[in-house]
């Protein structure tokens, strides 16, 4: 399953080009302008905005290869999210997805760009607000590199309630 964030980024990215290729289809609306870089006039509206969300394609395959074969079996702080095989995954695609997500809107400054860049938003939010991944970010802190063990009982369980 280690392999679905990288499908997620291959197709993502590969319809983001396509669409940058084919000069962003639909009508400039300045999506995002009164809230970041200004738009130039080349195929990538702003840059700065739009390449920096390759971090969070980074992120997500680093997270998706750190799940592979389960982060239970690797020593992990045992949790609801690292006893599971297909949540990180999840997470992972998630991640992935937010960069070429909000890099539709930024690159395109058009409403569908925008749309995409929300979507993306709210899948993330959405899972991992509801508990689904218990994903919120002390899971994410278990697959950081260093110690693995740790006296804090929200660190060593996913929560507190546990």
């Amino acid at each position: 399953m280690s392999w679905i964030p990288w499908a997620v980024a291959v197709a993502s990215l590969g319809v983001f080009f396509a669409l940058g290729l084919a000069g962003w289809p639909g009508e400039f609306v300045a999506a995002g302008g009164m809230f970041c870089e200004a738009f130039r006039s080349s195929w990538i509206g702003q840059p700065a905005n739009t390449w920096s969300n390759l971090g969070f394609v980074a992120a997500g395959l680093w997270i998706g290869e750190r799940a592979r074969g389960g982060l239970a079996e690797s020593g992990f702080t045992p949790n609801r999210f690292t006893r599971s095989r297909g949540l990180p995954v999840l997470y992972a695609a998630l991640v992935v997805f937010l960069g070429p997500g909000s890099m539709a809107m930024h690159a395109s400054g058009r409403a569908w760009g925008a749309t995409v860049d929300v979507v993306s938003m709210l899948l993330y939010i959405a899972t991992t607000s509801t508990g689904a991944p218990q994903a919120r970010p002390l899971a994410c802190m278990a697959m950081l590199p260093g110690p693995r063990k740790t006296t804090s009982a929200a660190y060593r369980t996913g929560s507190p309630r546990e």
